[in-house]
């Protein structure tokens, strides 16, 4: 598939990405274009968890996914 751009204008939401490669500006382009794209502003906090991998523990990285979204159809957890 092409850009993150391409996939969110083809009207694809939803799954797991892995965000990836040597340029740090375009890889936090991406992510800030997938939140953007599944959150609306006004329930943001309500449905975004940002968790560094490094400090998360599995039970609560699961909690994390498994909690259902507030006010939307969707939420997003955020791993770097």
């Amino acid at each position: 598939m092409g850009s993150v751009g391409d996939w969110i204008a083809a009207g694809r939401r939803g799954g797991v990405f892995f965000v990836f490669g040597d340029d740090a500006f375009r890889r936090t382009d991406a992510t800030h274009q997938l939140v953007a794209a599944h959150l609306d502003d006004a329930v943001r906090d309500f449905n975004l968890d940002v968790v560094r991998g490094t400090d998360v523990d599995v039970e609560t990285l699961a909690s994390l996914i498994s909690t259902p979204p507030m006010m939307a159809d969707t939420r997003v957890v955020h791993v770097k």
